[in-house]
């Protein structure tokens, strides 16, 4: 094809099926000006053939991929059929589709909004997962966000689960932004959430928190969580880490969360702090996360008790626990009844939350846990340790240019909250993504849908 003369499908063919460098295809596909390369890479040969019929996937990805991206993205082209789009992700030759970065991106993006629009999104994720071979398994990318979203809306986690720990992330792609890395964080925290990988979840928050830069809203929203998985884990939230940005935990105390923490475990001042405050958690998104956090209160009073007492009744163990204080019965509350009290505590050892006995038919005998700390788990932590040193070195390094991309961000912040433009943004309840604008409501069910939350 001449320099200046107009491409066709049928010169872009022949270029296709001729070049025998992959680098300097790519330059020459690049070169193409896109306002009306898309079209033409969305239209059929002059004979009426669908090039993708002519076109071997493995031999020829480069072109197959800038055809699928137009015939998904151009308005009225034909859509390629769903079995083209399986072969590609699945036998695509990783050497050339690494040579178009940003159109296997353009590609996820694509998919991803096709099969929201066909109303079949969770047809998406075994398609996308496959284009992340194009960078090594150790590299943070712009797809993580992209799949770990479309997993979300889905709930279909088990496929990604593999993608959510932080130790196995040394590098992070050169074409990834600060909201990616604050996205992928914060959407792996709500992933683990789920499956109810508690003390997982409460560290993928904490990275968010700790990404650097003037502080966004998606940040207050994984500090809200972080508080929150905590309470569930140990009763109590870990102090935030000591980077983060002081302006984050005053402005939670604005919020009912912060009463909540601070009212933690007594359980009449919450179930009060949950009726008044009911429709904003709804809003947010997070009422079926306080329901629990506030229903394992009584798991938390009966614990805090093991500090105090050797041995308790099974009534005064029930007068506690709805009570105000311990001993205090509170104000309006019926005291749990014995049957009641005796089948939360049977239900704390199964889970090996407390150590007892019951000595009397109507009585319990607390006792310290016998040491559980192995040679295994002392590596664990040294390499839990070690992973979030070398992450954080990273995010700081890498994404510290960030303060002025995220002081640019801020600035589109709208009045109530919200995060303004085109391409999606981290909401005050919810991320967005480009293609396809995830707010809380679209990332599937409340958390009070959540099986077993």
């Amino acid at each position: 094809m001449a320099p200046h003369d107009a491409p066709t499908m049928d010169s872009l063919l022949q270029i296709l099926t001729t070049s025998n460098n992959i680098q300097a295809l790519a330059h020459t596909l690049r070169g193409i000006p896109r306002e009306t390369s898309s079209l033409v890479w969305a239209s059929p040969l002059s004979s009426g053939q669908d090039p993708l019929d002519v076109l071997d996937v493995r031999a020829n990805t480069l072109g197959v991929l800038y055809i699928l991206c137009a015939r998904l993205s151009v308005s009225g082209a034909l859509p390629p059929r769903w079995e083209v789009l399986e072969e590609f992700c699945h036998n695509y030759d990783v050497e050339q589709a690494r040579a178009a970065p940003d159109r296997v991106l353009a590609l996820a993006k694509a998919i991803q909004k096709a099969t929201y629009e066909a109303g079949v999104p969770q047809q998406a994720l075994p398609l996308l997962i496959p284009l992340l071979h194009i960078y090594p398994s150790s590299t943070l990318t712009p797809m993580h966000p992209l799949i770990l979203q479309t997993s979300l809306t889905t709930r279909v986690f088990p496929p990604v689960l593999p993608l959510l720990s932080p130790n196995t992330i040394s590098d992070i792609s050169g074409d990834i932004n600060v909201i990616d890395v604050l996205t992928y964080f914060y959407l792996g925290g709500m992933i683990l959430a789920c499956v109810q990988r508690w003390e997982e979840a409460e560290d993928m928050m904490e990275y968010v928190i700790l990404v650097p830069g003037y502080p966004s809203a998606i940040q207050l929203e994984a500090v809200k969580k972080h508080r929150l998985f905590g309470l569930i884990v140990r009763g109590k939230p870990n102090p935030l880490p000591k980077p983060t940005h002081p302006l984050l935990p005053r402005l939670l105390k604005q919020t009912p969360y912060a009463a909540l923490i601070s009212a933690y475990p007594s359980y009449p001042v919450l179930q009060s702090l949950l009726q008044q405050h009911h429709q904003l958690f709804a809003q947010e998104k997070n009422l079926g996360l306080v329901k629990k956090v506030v229903d394992l209160a009584k798991v938390w009073s009966v614990k805090k008790l093991t500090g105090t007492y050797v041995t308790l009744g099974l009534e005064e163990i029930g007068r506690v626990v709805v009570g105000e204080g311990e001993g205090v019965e509170g104000e309006g509350q019926e005291a749990m009844g014995e049957e009641e009290v005796r089948e939360l505590i049977l239900s704390m050892i199964d889970q090996n939350i407390l150590h007892a006995q019951f000595t009397t038919p109507t009585t319990v005998s607390f006792s310290d846990p016998p040491p559980a700390f192995s040679k295994a788990d002392v590596d664990r932590v040294l390499r839990d340790v070690q992973g979030q040193a070398e992450m954080l070195a990273l995010l700081d390094g890498e994404v510290g240019c960030g303060r002025e991309f995220l002081s640019k961000v801020v600035k589109n912040q709208q009045s109530d909250g919200s995060w303004g433009g085109a391409s999606g943004g981290a909401g005050a309840t919810g991320v967005g993504g480009q293609g396809v604008l995830v707010g809380d409501d679209d990332v599937g069910p409340s958390w009070e849908e959540f099986g077993g939350l």
